[in-house]
């Protein structure tokens, strides 16, 4: 069978490949769109880098880069972060996933620091009257530093 592909559109959207930047199938012919973001922000010795976001037909994904110091002897696990989003509609979404620990130190500014590379999945997608994003982020640990730090803010326009 043989479909012609100038007719698919973004689910999210509507748009049709030559109107976004990548559109990728999915399961089903889903068609995803996926914008990359790069926005970095550094707080006390951390920094937090948003790398690109995923539309799915039922879900979104926002993928990102946590450059810190590693956790002390005893932590088994995973970091994760916690993300909470809102929309220029009031849409509101909230979640948190764990990532990978990669051995890319030409990532981080110096020797004692790891590169933790996640996403974080939401559903259901946004609505295609959404064009900006609002991301606060909190590393759930920092509560026991003194002082806390403040969450991370980031704005992003579609």
């Amino acid at each position: 069978m043989n479909f012609d592909r100038s007719l698919a559109r973004c689910s999210f959207c509507g748009k049709r490949p030559p109107e976004v930047q990548r559109m990728v199938a999915g399961p089903g012919a889903a068609y995803m769109r996926s914008i990359t973001i790069e926005l970095e922000q550094k707080q006390h010795d951390m920094t937090l880098m948003l790398h690109q976001l995923q539309l799915f037909q039922k879900h979104f994904e926002l993928h990102y880069l946590w450059i810190r110091p590693p956790f002390r002897a005893g932590f088994a696990f995973v970091p994760r972060i916690i993300f909470q989003i809102e929309d220029n509609t009031g849409a509101q979404w909230a979640g948190e996933r764990g990532g990978m620990l990669l051995a890319r130190p030409e990532l981080a500014s110096d020797s004692y620091q790891a590169a933790y590379q996640g996403s974080a999945r939401f559903s259901p997608p946004p609505s295609a009257d959404t064009r900006v994003m609002k991301i606060r982020v909190v590393d759930p640990l920092g509560q026991f530093e003194d002082p806390p730090p403040q969450p991370w803010q980031f704005v992003v326009t579609l």
